[in-house]
């Protein structure tokens, strides 16, 4: 699957679909269209239908992309969605927030795909932050060393708000 550049600055799996959002399970690999904006596509349904027990949101504030995950990250289908879910997202966002409060479980394969996504995001020049995250996967992150590598809040509002901080010394420091 190669990614496309639509003309949003949004990347899909498939397709030039500019003004429309993106839906699809990328498992199945049969994309639909909707007229919904592009700051609320959800592209991994959780549903009756869908074997896959992770669902994320995904929508934009501010130009922070952020991916709201519920469900359970774990082996096999869902670690592997989640990974082409973000990464249709890494490669043309250049600030994300990957926001965890609704996560279920997250098992080592999870974990894996968290590492494997924050290599992705640093080689695309992506800042990639996490927030929400319960307190026992916070635990999970210190015992990984995954904390080391990854910016995390507690809340979402916090994540946005460092990206505000970050843009308003970027722009304090150009105008010296």
């Amino acid at each position: 699957m190669h990614p496309k550049q639509c003309g949003m600055s949004c990347v899909y799996p498939r397709g030039n679909f500019t003004g429309f959002s993106y839906s699809c399970n990328p498992l199945a690999g049969v994309p639909s269209l909707s007229s919904n904006p592009i700051k609320n596509r959800k592209l991994l349904p959780l549903d009756k239908e869908s074997k896959l027990k992770l669902d994320v949101q995904i929508r934009v504030i501010d130009r922070v992309t952020i991916l709201h995950c519920r469900g359970r990250l774990t082996y096999r289908e869902e670690a592997r969605a989640f990974s082409e879910t973000i990464a249709t997202v890494i490669s043309d966002c250049p600030q994300v927030v990957i926001e965890m409060s609704g996560l279920e479980a997250i098992d080592s394969a999870g974990l894996g795909e968290l590492a494997v996504i924050h290599m992705w995001a640093r080689a695309s020049g992506c800042a990639l932050k996490l927030a929400g995250a319960s307190a026992r996967l916070q635990q999970l992150f210190e015992l990984t060393n995954l904390r080391s590598i990854f910016e995390t809040y507690s809340t979402l509002d916090d994540a946005l708000g460092s990206y505000r901080e970050s843009l308003q010394t970027e722009v304090a420091g150009s105008a010296a």
